[in-house]
């Protein structure tokens, strides 16, 4: 099927209150597909003075948001064929703008919570698992040194994931945030999982099935996202 013209235009939205006194308004892109439009906010929560003269991180979101919208309207479209219209592209969008990273963490919170519940330590009332900033690496090292023996009461399948996200993590250090957000849209991509799974072999030397089991938990996590969204 020809692929039709997608439109996505930036725009501050000024039909709503400022943020502060700088006057900063919300990010929103307007999303325009046979001569039909739709508003979407930015995914960041982004408040901005103005668009003219963006640069730097900025920028960088803008064109970043822009390119994800304009992927995410394509492949909808390529999926569901002529019957395809901007009606519900809102919630697409936040279905595949999430990154992999944070699906991963989440994964694996849910499981280490689960594994420190059955160990009926005294300091589970301590171990927050809620919060920006309690990172799954946080918390892995508070339990391990909270539980005794801790390490040796997970079992191997789950020692396993945990190394799959660290090898993972370890591939995007030193890289800026949005150079290294890989999100759902990307995953549904084929040539971003042959460039991944190249990636992942360099930090697994030896380890051909370490790499293997990396992109088969991210499959998974993925499916389950698409799945109960």
């Amino acid at each position: 099927m020809k692929q039709k013209k997608i439109t996505i235009k930036p725009f501050l939205n000024k039909n709503l209150a400022p943020q502060d006194t700088d006057c900063k308004y919300p990010l929103y892109y307007q999303i325009t597909y046979e001569r039909r439009n739709t508003q979407v906010k930015s995914h960041f929560n982004t408040f901005l003075i103005a668009l003219e003269g963006l640069r730097g991180k900025e920028l960088e979101q803008v064109k970043f948001e822009s390119n994800i919208l304009q992927r995410t309207v394509a492949y909808e479209q390529q999926k569901i064929g002529k019957a395809f219209t901007l009606h519900g592209i809102k919630d697409k969008y936040e279905l595949y703008i999430p990154s992999l990273d944070a699906l991963f963490e989440m994964y694996l919170k849910k499981k280490l919570l689960k594994a420190v519940k059955c160990s009926n330590s005294e300091f589970l009332p301590i171990l927050k698992f809620e919060g920006f900033e309690v990172t799954f690496t946080l918390l892995y090292k508070a339990s391990k040194l909270l539980v005794e023996n801790f390490n040796k009461t997970l079992p191997l399948e789950f020692k396993e994931e945990i190394e799959a996200y660290q090898k993972y993590t370890a591939i995007k250090k030193s890289t800026p945030w949005l150079v290294s957000y890989d999100c759902v849209m990307d995953w549904l991509d084929s040539d971003y999982r042959a460039e991944l799974k190249n990636k992942l072999t360099g930090h697994f030397i030896e380890k051909s099935t370490s790499v293997e089991k990396t992109m088969s938990i991210l499959n998974v996590i993925v499916e389950e996202k698409l799945k109960n969204t």
